[in-house]
């Protein structure tokens, strides 16, 4: 079995209800039982996309209630987060989401 150091990538430690893998969603593919709804925010999914300039319909991880908790092992990892009311923290530096009105 190899060391946890010869590990690398990105891990999912916790991931509450509803957090999913979305891409563009599958077109034509209903008749097999395959949502074609992509993800559940479009917006935020584009922005987030184009904020680490991948293509418009990359895989993106999309976090519902209950959040997700991650770490990176051995690679460096660029993230956007995008979308609604939102709390972040890396490492102990906390803070909360976009701009409010």
């Amino acid at each position: 079995m190899p060391s946890s150091s010869s590990r690398s990538g990105v891990h999912i430690l916790a991931a509450g209800p509803g957090v999913t893998l979305q891409d563009g969603g599958r077109k034509n593919f209903l008749r097999f039982g395959v949502t074609t709804a992509g993800p559940m925010d479009p917006l935020a999914f584009a922005t987030a996309n184009a904020a680490v300039e991948a293509r418009q319909a990359s895989t993106a991880i999309e976090v519902s209630l209950g959040g997700i908790e991650v770490m990176t092992e051995g690679v460096a990892v660029t993230v956007a987060v995008a979308g609604g009311d939102f709390g972040l923290a890396l490492g102990d530096y906390a803070w909360t989401g976009a701009a409010r009105a």
